[in-house]
């Protein structure tokens, strides 16, 4: 992985062939006068044995004027396994996402007041502020459905400290839609299942036919190697659940298949 024009996700079967990946994506930036930060990039091993090596060295560019065009200087670059983090997040890895969020429930502070916030002000609060941000991390990795429910829960507690009341809300009040009766707050788990269905839905019909493609192949090699030739998406396959195959299959096609 590395931190380029945009954030970018570079796949190679081999160190030499990444070298050249990296070195045409350094020349082609640099003609727009750009650099890639590489203190903020790394580069991960999958499917191997661990390794004592903490760095590798990546070809890059020298921005100074006596900078020669026959020397390509090489840079470190942090080495991991396994485990590909973007944009922060730990893909397919739905227990450090859990933990995350779990961390910014937990350390969320509603502001003080002298007197009590009425449950219109705090439901405010916690969908502009909280919500939103969670709303944010879920939509790039979900989280397991006992999870969301555990969120849901955190939020539950941390409303009932700012009421009045000694008994919690009950969260079929709490987390319902006003039209329904309910006081308003965004259910966790309705949102994580509902942006993993829209996340298979927009694979499945990407206006780029290479990501389309891709999720077809996964679903066709999910129905064979698995389900032994049985569509996930049919009758019969929706009687079976994969959440234990989350190093075999992709997370979110995963969850999607649970909601249904």
């Amino acid at each position: 992985m590395v931190e380029a024009t945009d954030n970018l996700l570079l796949f190679a079967p081999s160190l030499s062939s990444l070298h050249a990946m990296c070195i045409h994506m350094e020349w082609f930036q640099f003609a727009y006068g750009w650099h890639t930060a590489w203190e903020k990039s790394e580069v991960i091993i999958l499917n191997s044995a661990p390794s004592p090596i903490q760095s590798v060295s990546m070809p890059t560019t020298d921005l100074s004027p006596s900078a020669s065009s026959y020397c390509i200087p090489m840079t470190p670059v942090s080495l991991h396994h396994d485990q590909i983090q973007f944009l922060h997040v730990s893909m397919n890895d739905p227990a450090s996402q859990f933990r995350l969020l779990s961390s910014l429930v937990s350390t969320f502070l509603i502001p003080k007041s002298h007197h009590h916030f009425p449950l219109s002000v705090l439901q405010k609060i916690i969908n502009q502020l909280l919500i939103s941000t969670i709303w944010a991390h879920i939509s790039l990795h979900q989280v397991l459905p006992s999870q969301a429910s555990s969120l849901q829960s955190m939020i539950s507690s941390l409303v009932h400290t700012h009421l009045p009341f000694p008994f919690h809300p009950s969260p079929d009040i709490l987390f319902s839609p006003s039209n329904s009766y309910g006081f308003g707050f965004i259910s966790i788990p309705h949102l994580n299942s509902s942006l993993a269905l829209n996340g298979l839905l927009q694979d499945l019909n990407h206006h780029i036919f290479m990501f389309q493609q891709m999720a077809c192949i996964t679903i066709a090699d999910w129905e064979c190697s698995i389900l032994h030739c049985i569509f996930p998406f049919s009758l019969s396959g929706l009687k079976s659940s994969f959440l234990h195959h989350c190093c075999s299959l992709p997370f979110s096609f995963i969850l999607a298949h649970n909601v249904l």
